[in-house]
């Protein structure tokens, strides 16, 4: 595809192609290897380059959806036809696409040499351990190697990449000041005389007009706990530890909720929304117990890691300790997590300093287009609630959480079995040992 990092018009003005990236999650099982769509999100995120420089009351962005795969362009509405511009290079970019062979094998180089650096690296070796483990079975999530990435071809990215870039797939999202006469004339012209490359059935229309994300093989969470222990060996013996505990979590959106924004606890955000309360509780209360408290490492953290189309996630707590407190911080990080939802629960300072975190960028955030236009991508995605009140008043939402919305949800997820340990080491033999033999001393006493 056309990789130019911008056209001159004939005003002058310059418009970058933007974004262009891949879905991994909505499109996972269309080919024999799903891994190949990491690649394609990659190649095609080198794709074009947004202005340097641009101001958010003189530019506006403009957002095209196809069922995983987005090109988003940023335009002057100062200069003279602005508007024709942009949809017209939109049009060119999807009409008549450039293919460069020279450019993929470019890209599958530089994939190449980074998955080889990656393996000295220890956070790469615990992300894809714990990868394993997270999704049994499921190849998916695991980066490609240099064999794999030997294999794919320029053709295969065509073909997968074409299939979704059809006019019925297509959705729009303009956010800035404009005249909608003038837009919907432009639309018309330009996007409306779009041909479809592929032939269109009526299976595969109704299933788009259902909301339904075709070809997805359904995620399996673990089942069962399990504790991993990777060690990589340092030759300059550097001697490093990254411990994570990981919980069964939920997707972004509760599918067997069907209220609206008004409704709140009923809404399908609910849950989602009122995590990032406890995110920023839990990542505090690391701080002060593991880290001032205990000194037991100098870095901990909270992670929700959410799916789009599935009620799937995981909730992932990691820290940092030296190699010869694996073991002791693996057992606090534990006693952190469960002590939240039983014997001591949020404060009330706690609960107002995360609502202060959360809340504070709304005042400034609703003021700009990059943030309505990362709103409204949120509703084009096939599985989201097409609800437009649900981002209106995203404010007054998170304004409504209590203390006890949050120790319930807490209660709910935290206590979730089973549960998945990983104890990364680089250094020495001996430290591997130390830290792996003192974890099974301390699952033996829990």
């Amino acid at each position: 595809m056309n990789k130019g990092a911008g056209e001159k018009k004939g005003d002058g003005m310059e418009i970058g192609t933007g974004e262009t990236r891949r879905n991994i999650e909505e499109v996972a099982g269309a080919l024999e290897s799903d891994r190949f769509y990491a690649f394609l999100e990659s190649f095609f995120g080198q794709a074009g380059a947004a202005f340097d420089k641009m101001t958010p009351a003189s530019f506006f962005p403009l957002s095209f959806f196809f069922q995983g795969v987005s090109l988003t362009v940023t335009f002057d509405t100062a200069q003279e036809e602005a508007c024709d511009h942009a949809f017209e290079l939109i049009h060119s970019y999807l009409e008549y696409p450039a293919w460069s062979e020279d450019v993929f094998e470019r890209q599958k180089q530089f994939m190449k040499t980074s998955y080889e650096m990656s393996l000295s690296s220890l956070d790469f070796l615990a992300s894809v351990a714990l990868t394993y483990q997270l999704y049994p079975g499921d190849r998916r999530w695991v980066p490609a190697n240099s064999s794999q990435l030997d294999s794919y071809t320029l053709e295969q990215a065509r073909a997968a990449v074409e299939r979704q870039l059809q006019p019925h797939l297509l959705e729009v999202c303009v956010v800035g000041e404009f005249k909608v006469d003038e837009l919907k004339r432009v639309v018309t012209r330009y996007i409306g005389s779009l041909k479809a490359k592929l032939p269109v059935d009526a299976a595969s229309r109704a299933q788009f007009e259902d909301g339904s994300v075709p070809d997805i093989s359904p995620i399996i969470p673990f089942k069962r706990s399990k504790f991993v222990a990777p060690f990589l060996e340092e030759k300059q013996q550097a001697e490093r530890c990254a411990v994570t505990v990981a919980l069964p979590g939920f997707g972004r959106y509760d599918f067997e909720k069907k209220g609206d924004q008004a409704s709140f606890q009923a809404s399908p955000s609910y849950r989602f929304r009122v995590w990032r309360f406890i995110e920023e509780i839990i990542n505090n209360r690391l701080h002060d117990e593991m880290r001032e408290k205990r000194q037991l490492g100098y870095s901990f953290s909270c992670h929700t890691a959410a799916l789009e189309f599935q009620d799937v996630g995981f909730l992932l707590f990691a820290a940092t300790p030296l190699p010869a407190f694996a073991a002791k911080a693996w057992d606090a990080l534990c006693a952190v997590i469960r002590s939240l939802c039983t014997t001591n629960p949020p404060s009330k300072d706690e609960y107002l300093a995360a609502k202060q975190v959360v809340t504070s960028g709304f005042s400034t955030s609703f003021k700009t287009n990059e943030y309505w236009m990362a709103l409204l991508f949120g509703l084009q995605l096939p599985t989201s609630p097409k609800d437009l009140d649900s981002i209106k008043r995203i404010p007054e939402f998170y304004e409504r959480v209590s203390p006890v919305d949050i120790f319930e949800v807490m209660r709910a997820t935290l206590f979730a079995s089973p549960m998945i340990s990983c104890i990364a080491i680089s250094g020495k033999n001996e430290e591997q040992k130390r830290g792996s033999h003192g974890h099974k001393r301390k699952e033996r006493r829990s």
